[in-house]
């Protein structure tokens, strides 16, 4: 199906809920009701690609967007939780336009994230580099495949692993950078393959993104 179908009710309602939970983790930080908390907004882009649709390399470019709270665990060493709305899936090109050669999906991710903290600066008393890693819980929620694909086949949960490496230019501006690889098949069945095997379908995606901590 090209026309691309919701799997909310309605779409917008979805998207104030996302906002509103931004917010929430900004006024949350903001107004001082933690101490220990740490809250943060996140933007930048997505490079997707499937396993087992033939539509080869990071050619599907997609938005991330959201907030995150960190909890210090160590001095160095912190819990993160995430909510994030994510573009996902594969494409021909880079530019492709034609949705018979995409499958683009939209999700609701929530990343549950442990990050290693180094190379403190002394001054300005933040640490310049980390590294992270953890678990994804994502659900879709709108999805444009290919006719060929029957798109009720598509599992609306998924679960991911994440790894990263971040970098902070200033105390409140940083850069990331991730790979998210799905653990579960994408659809309910195996595709078959011309030779007789099943043919899986699982999402794997380049992160990039700016971050801003309060």
């Amino acid at each position: 199906m090209i026309s691309g179908r919701l799997l909310f009710k309605n779409d917008f309602i979805f998207k104030k809920y996302v906002i509103f939970c931004i917010l929430l983790l900004t006024i949350y930080h903001q107004h001082g009701i933690s101490q220990s908390f740490k809250a943060s907004v996140v933007a930048g882009a997505n490079m997707a690609q499937i396993d087992g649709d033939f539509l080869y390399g990071f050619k599907k470019t997609g938005l991330t967007a959201g907030g995150r709270i960190s909890y210090p665990v160590t001095k160095n060493m912190f819990l993160n939780l995430e909510l994030l709305y994510s573009e996902r899936g594969s494409s021909v090109s880079y530019f492709e336009k034609n949705d018979s050669n995409k499958y683009s999906l939209r999700y609701l991710e929530i990343p549950l994230i442990f990050s290693i903290h180094d190379w403190f600066h002394e001054e300005k008393k933040y640490y310049i580099v980390r590294a992270e890693a953890g678990f994804s819980y994502g659900a879709l929620f709108q999805l444009k495949v290919p006719p060929v694909v029957d798109e009720n086949q598509f599992k609306k949960n998924d679960i991911s692993y994440i790894l990263g490496l971040g970098f902070q230019f200033t105390k409140n501006i940083g850069l990331s950078l991730r790979y998210t690889r799905s653990i579960n098949d994408m659809l309910d069945y195996n595709l078959p393959e011309p030779d007789g095997r099943n043919l899986r379908f699982r999402g794997y995606f380049i992160t990039g993104r700016l971050e801003y901590s309060f």
